[in-house]
């Protein structure tokens, strides 16, 4: 490969990280943004009325929120995760899966953000950090290969699929809309996991999997308060 090639190749891969870089500056929560630079804006309105925060006590109102904070930033990692495979993809098919899966990740993060706002909460100061590492963890299994990545895909909605289910149950009976926000993400998130499953995708090793519980229960504990 000629050296002017390889400069069009590491310019390429740089553009991807600066675009990511936009992203995290502006907190996943506006939009989202192609390998281009192109912003693409998603409907941030959520799919459902919206119950009433007033009828919640303060202290169901400090639940819901600390909980849809803690939904949020695991979203936020969903997408960190997502950029970084697509980025490492080895193949067009792989990184226009991860491309497609994190945009529907930013859908998430909108109802997410939205929800905390309504309830007169804010997200949580690190999710910058979160987001980075999560990225760099994707960039890593990308570089793995497919069926790791796919594997990883997999292991990590199943996660999350535990988390919405407990929280969904978690959260205070008056608030129906933060319930039926963690519903439809359910859905999507199985969604996710049955598409990475049905690519082929390889079982990850039960130390790995440890690893993201681990990581994960860092994650909601440190989330929960800040």
């Amino acid at each position: 490969m000629s050296h002017i090639a390889m400069s069009l190749v590491k310019l390429s891969f740089l553009d991807k990280i600066v675009c990511n870089v936009q992203k995290s500056l502006l907190n996943q929560s506006l939009s989202s943004i192609k390998d281009d630079g192109e912003k693409i804006v998603t409907d941030k309105a959520l799919p459902f009325p919206t119950s009433e925060s007033s009828n919640l006590t303060s202290q169901e109102q400090a639940k819901s929120i600390a909980f849809m904070r803690i939904n949020h930033t695991g979203e936020v990692c969903a997408q960190g995760l997502y950029d970084g495979q697509a980025i490492s993809a080895h193949s067009k098919n792989t990184k226009q899966f991860m491309k497609t899966a994190a945009m529907e990740e930013t859908q998430h993060l909108h109802w997410c953000s939205e929800r905390i706002k309504q309830l007169q909460g804010r997200e949580s100061y690190l999710n910058p950090f979160w987001y980075w590492a999560s990225f760099c963890i994707g960039i890593a299994n990308g570089i793995l290969g497919d069926k790791w990545s796919f594997g990883f895909v997999v292991a990590t909605e199943e996660g999350v699929a535990k988390h919405l289910q407990k929280y969904i149950k978690a959260l205070p009976d008056k608030d129906i809309t933060s319930k039926q926000i963690l519903q439809k993400m359910l859905a999507d998130e199985i969604s996710h996991r049955d598409a990475a499953y049905e690519k082929g995708s390889k079982e990850l090793p039960k130390i790995v999997k440890l690893a993201m519980r681990l990581q994960s229960k860092v994650m909601t504990g440190v989330t929960y308060y800040i």
